[in-house]
């Protein structure tokens, strides 16, 4: 028996070089299919767990609201005639329109018109009288 592992021995010896290179080869090997093999699981971890994300967002009731400004426009302008004492256009509507509702349409007339901007009119001669005797006292 002595003599068997003598001859192993020196088998192992001989053939030393061929048998590390087959050693690190396996080992090179088994490191990259758990790389491979992680990577996967990581992969497929964080696929699931974006689609959850995703899937919680779509579901969330978004509401959007569309305005048409035009109203609001002929309004202002209105103002500005009445302050420079122009003539008023004719009666404005402005539209909203909410998705998933029905169309809702304000009336503004000429006289909530004049009537606003005569009172941002006095408002501004009561500031403008008042920033002007402030400055006289001084």
């Amino acid at each position: 028996m002595s003599q068997q592992k003598v001859d192993y021995h020196k088998e192992q010896k001989r053939n030393r070089r061929q048998i590390m290179k087959k050693e690190k080869a396996m080992r090179r090997l088994e490191i990259t299919i758990l790389v491979v093999i992680l990577a996967a699981l990581v992969g497929w971890f964080s696929y699931l767990v974006y689609r959850n994300t995703q899937s919680k967002y779509a579901a969330a009731n978004v509401k959007t609201t569309e305005m048409k400004l035009a109203g609001w426009e002929n309004y202002t302008n209105n103002l500005d005639a009445v302050i420079h004492g122009e003539e008023i256009e004719e009666d404005a509507s402005v539209e909203v329109v909410t998705e998933g509702e029905e169309e809702q349409t304000a009336e503004v007339t000429s006289e909530s018109t004049e009537a606003a901007a005569s009172e941002t009119a006095a408002e501004s001669a009561e500031e403008l009288t008042e920033a002007t005797s402030e400055k006289a006292a001084e």
